[in-house]
Order: structure tokens, then sequence, then C-alpha cells
């Protein structure tokens, strides 16, 4: 109500408003009654569950209930649109990371887990600012190809998280002995007791230890003219002894693969020393001692990157199973200092070949300790053929 209208209404009811402003008023007051009629018969008072209730009440609520359904369908869609945004945002920002996570992974298989190959399952992305990566591993014995599992890790922001190994490869308990280290209940006249067992159509992988440290050198020199496949080289990262089954030991942790390091990680090598990726240098080293020094190369660029991610390279060392930590724990950072400070030394390999083969290393003097750790059936193309 102005407060024009609040002054005429007092002159009204004093008799001293004007003859023409008083019909105007009169008019007015005429309309208000009417006004006044029609709320009396249209808002009548109810009962709603024991309950008065005015029609202007009523009003109200349905206004606030229309009201409430706006703000909320307003909040709904602010929020479907901001997660779309934010979707996207993650999609490529985890998208940034895919070369350096296929790294870190092959990194981690080939210098962790002896005569493991590593092929491409999927990248996912699995959540705002996460990627799951899945890898399918697989060993190599002769010609055949024996599948171990899948492998998964999940990284959140680009870093580590969570890691899923197959339960096969984790409870491998195959080991490379350090001559320096204890070997109590180990036998030396038993080491290739169990060799002698199997059929001679058979082939096997197994885990051989040295009496001394030798050189990638001398270890490539000696397998180079026999039917035997190098497969992985164990390296010594420093005296740290473990207790296993009440035995006092000491065991490799890390090593290279003889053949080949994946492609992801030769390119990222590549694109950090050159700028850009070249498979140059692999196509051109044809000699055995050019090869070697190229996976040394490889073995202490894999061996930095787990420096920098040191939780994910323990969890391979060490991973969980079943809220249980089985393996040893180890710190990247140190292995690397002692390996760069230090040099490559060889305590032990990896290999493959017929069963036949193997035995004929019963008689070297540098071999300590043979451990099998797969067998099939014979499957081989001869490795002197190239």
């Amino acid at each position: 109500m102005s407060e024009k209208f609040k002054r005429q209404l007092e002159q009204y009811e004093n008799g001293t408003l004007p003859n023409e402003e008083q019909r105007e008023m009169e008019q007015e007051l005429e309309k208000l009654d009417i006004y006044q009629k029609y709320l009396d018969e249209t808002m009548r008072d109810e009962v709603v569950n024991g309950e008065k209730v005015t029609r202007i009440d009523k009003i109200i609520k349905k206004a606030k209930k229309k009201t409430l359904f706006s703000n909320v369908m307003t909040t709904v869609l602010v929020l479907l649109i901001g997660n779309l945004i934010l979707q996207q945002i993650s999609f490529s920002y985890v998208g940034l990371g895919r070369l350096e996570h296929s790294v870190l992974m092959d990194a981690a298989i080939y210098t962790t887990m002896p005569n493991v190959t590593s092929s491409f399952g999927n990248q996912s992305h699995t959540g705002l600012f996460q990627r799951t990566d899945m890898r399918i591993l697989e060993r190599q014995i002769g010609n055949e190809s024996i599948h171990l599992g899948e492998l998964t890790v999940r990284f959140r922001f680009n870093n580590f998280q969570e890691l899923h190994m197959p339960r096969s490869v984790a409870l491998e308990h195959r080991v490379i002995l350090y001559p320096t280290g204890p070997r109590q209940g180990l036998h030396q006249s038993e080491s290739f007791g169990y060799l002698e067992q199997l059929p001679e159509e058979t082939m096997a992988e197994v885990y051989i230890s040295f009496d001394q440290f030798m050189t990638p050198e001398e270890v490539s020199a000696f397998f180079a003219g026999r039917e035997i496949s190098l497969d992985w080289m164990a390296v010594y990262s420093g005296a740290e002894r473990i207790w296993d089954d009440g035995f006092e030991m000491e065991v490799a942790r890390v090593g290279f693969p003889y053949q080949r390091f994946s492609t992801a990680m030769q390119m990222l090598r590549s694109m950090n020393a050159e700028g850009d990726y070249s498979n140059e240098e692999e196509e051109f080293c044809y000699e055995r001692e050019c090869l070697l020094e190229m996976r040394q190369d490889e073995f202490m660029f894999a061996l930095s990157i787990l420096r920098d991610n040191s939780e994910l390279g323990e969890h391979f060392l060490q991973p969980d199973l079943g809220g249980m930590r089985i393996g040893w724990p180890t710190d990247f950072n140190l292995i690397y200092d002692y390996i760069a400070e230090n040099g490559i030394l060889i305590p032990g390999v990896v290999v493959t070949g017929p069963t036949m083969e193997l035995l004929a290393l019963r008689d070297e003097p540098w071999i300590s300790q043979v451990m099998i750790n797969d067998v099939t059936f014979l499957n081989w193309t001869s490795v002197l053929e190239d």
C-alpha cells in the first residue's frame, strides 16, 4: 500500500477528502470489498489429516514445491555438465601418461621377472583421473609360449595405486644365489639331480647360480656356442641376507633380459636421448658385444625409472596376495646407486634348453646351484642356426 493511498484513506475517514477524490476512494473500497468476499468464499479452511489448512497455505506450499523442483533440476543439470567436463579433462590428463605408464610397467616386468615377456592387454580410463593398465604375461621355453596370467596396475593422477599380479607368478620361488652368501641346506652335488630324472624328450627353464661373479661379456661368451638359450641375467645389487624357510641366504632381486627389452622402453630411451624415436641403433648393432652393451644401458635406464617410481617396483618384488605381502622388501634407490657405482656383475642366469644340453653343464666348476622352474615337452629350434 502506497503512502499516497494511506493519506487519502485517512482524509476520507476524517471527511476532509475533496469530492472528486472521495468518489475515487469509494470506488477503490468497493473493489476491495469484492476481493474480500472472493477470498472469504475461496480461501476457506480445510481439515487435512486432522490439521486445519487454509487455501492460501495450499497455494504457498504448491509454489514452494515448484520452486524446490526447479532448484533440484537446475542443480542436477549443473552437476551433469560439470561431471562431463571433469570426465573429459580426466580422460585427456591420463592419456598424456600412456607411454610413460607402458614404459614403467615394462621396466618393472623385464627387470624383476626372469624370462617373462609382456604383451599389451588394454589401457582403460576407470574413474576420474584414474587409469588401469593390463598386461598379458608369458614365458618362452623353446618354441612354446606359456601363458602366465594377466597383470593389472591402477594409477591415479599418474601415480601408482594398486597392483594385481597373477598368483602363479607371485608364488614362484626359484632364486639365484649370490656366491658371497651362506648356502645353508643347499648341496652342490645335488644341483643337477632333478634334471637327471627328466626324460630326454623334455626341455626346461632353469635358474643357474655361479660360484663367483662374472661380467656380462664372460657369461655371453660362454653360452654363445651352446644349444642353450640365455634368457635373463641376474645382477648383483649389494649384499643383503634374507631368511627363507629357516635358511639364511642372499638372492638376486633384479636383472635384465639378454634377448630384448620392450619396444616402449627403447622408444622412450631413444626419445630422451635424441628427441625422437629411432631403431637404427638396434638394426645396425649385429655384434654380440654391441647388443650386450645396449641391454646393459637399457637395464640402467629401467632402474632409473623404477628409482623414481620405487613404490611400484617394491610391489613387484613383494606383491600383496590376499592381504599378505610375499617376497623380499627392497629399495630401488639403493639398488640403482650401488650398481651405478660398482658396475654390473652377474651372479647367475636363467636359461632354457633341451634337458640333455642343460645336463652338459654338470661338470662346469663355476656353477654352484641349479633350480628348475618349468618343464615342457621338447619343442626346440637350434639357437646356433643364426
